[in-house]
C-alpha cells in the first residue's frame, strides 16, 4: 500500500501476463485500470453531509502520495468551499 516503486510488477509485464488495478491506481504504469471519480465521490459525500445539515465533517484520508486520496481531499475542500465552509478548511 505504501511503495512508491512499481518494479515488482515488472515480472508480470515482461511476460505479457494481464494486470488489471482497481482503487489504488498506479498513474504512471501502462496497464489497465478501473477507476471511480474520487474528487467527484468525496465531492457528493460531503454535499450530502452538509445538505443533512451536519456541521462537523472530518477527513480521513490515507498516504497523501496516492493520487486516489489526493483527489478525494480535494473533492472534501471543494464542497466545503462551495456551500460555505471554507471558513472551516485546514491545509
Amino acid at each position: 500500500m505504501d511503495s512508491r516503486s512499481y518494479k515488482h510488477f515488472d515480472v508480470f509485464r515482461n511476460n505479457d501476463i494481464p494486470m488489471v488495478f482497481a482503487d489504488r491506481v498506479p498513474l504512471d504504469l501502462e496497464v489497465n485500470k478501473i477507476m471511480i471519480d474520487n474528487f467527484q465521490a468525496a465531492y457528493n459525500a460531503t454535499e450530502h453531509l452538509i445538505l443533512q445539515g451536519c456541521k462537523r465533517i472530518a477527513h480521513f484520508s490515507g498516504a497523501a502520495h496516492r493520487n486516489i486520496y489526493k483527489q478525494r481531499k480535494k473533492g472534501y475542500l471543494a464542497a466545503l468551499k462551495n456551500h460555505g465552509h471554507g471558513n472551516l478548511v485546514g491545509s
